[in-house]
């Protein structure tokens, strides 16, 4: 990977924010090199032991949930990282709640992308995936029932009787910047109902006799946004989860981020 390309690289010698932590080396457990590790250090201050947006969510009481000012303003960084990675050209391909760090529990805005171990240029002809499609992964991509999204990148992974997050399989298919977009949609709903997705996809299993989560699901649930975030906020949720501007072909992911982040500031509490 070259300094040029590394987000960890970008973070440290400008001024666009990835939210990566700062790459301070790599070593190794054997001298051939059949295993390496990337050696991060932690933000300047921070010296508290990390939690996961995802846990951190999970373990909030109802009284003690965050305003929804400081839940736009992490959506707007988690944008920003997510669009400037894609700016350079990189998918990171395990975007999800669980690979968000905050080293200060109280303020939100300290947050960083991690789970960089699957993160790859992005070559601009999709790249082939054999990542294990197991639950959680599963529901950070998009459902096997958006049939115009797998039609052009093969036919979506097979997981049995038990829906998108049943038994574990590791089909190739291809893979592009659509699929980060779409986790990105997936933690937005999460941020604006704070709660994971997880949780919504056990509750409607529960009401609706197991059935699959599907994107008809989903999109159920960005659209009950709007009484909690605002109709912006909504229609941003809507349009990640839909990837329908890709699917006609009206713009690239660069120009749609662009607008992501310009409707997200549009925000107001």
């Amino acid at each position: 990977m070259s300094e040029a390309a590394d987000p960890s690289a970008a973070e440290s010698n400008n001024p666009i924010n990835f939210r990566v932590l700062r790459c301070e080396g790599w070593i190794t457990p054997d001298l051939n090199y059949q295993r390496t590790g990337l050696v991060f250090s932690f933000p300047k201050g921070m010296g508290q032991v990390p939690v996961s947006l995802h846990d951190r969510i999970n373990a909030t009481q109802k009284r003690n949930l965050p305003d929804l000012n400081l839940r736009l303003d992490m959506a707007r960084a988690l944008s920003r990282s997510v669009a400037n990675l894609i700016a350079i050209k990189w998918l990171h391909r395990a975007f999800r709640s669980s690979n968000v760090l905050l080293f200060d529990p109280q303020a939100y805005k300290e947050l960083y992308v991690v789970g960089h171990s699957y993160t790859r240029p992005n070559s601009g002809v999709g790249e082939l995936s054999t990542l294990l499609d197991t639950d959680p992964n599963m529901l950070y991509r998009p459902p096997r029932d958006m049939t115009g999204w797998w039609d052009i990148r093969g036919a979506p992974p097979t997981t049995g009787t038990e829906g998108a997050t049943g038994n574990a399989s590791n089909r190739a298919y291809r893979i592009d910047a659509g699929f980060d977009i779409f986790a990105l949609g997936i933690v937005l709903l999460e941020l604006g109902y704070w709660r994971t997705v997880k949780s919504l996809e056990q509750e409607y299993k529960k009401k609706n006799s197991g059935r699959e989560f599907n994107q008809a699901a989903l999109l159920r649930h960005a659209d009950a946004l709007g009484f909690k975030t605002g109709t912006k906020y909504r229609d941003v949720v809507r349009k990640c989860l839909k990837l329908d501007f890709w699917l006609l072909g009206k713009v690239d992911e660069e120009q749609f981020m662009a607008q992501v982040l310009q409707d997200l500031n549009a925000c107001r509490v």
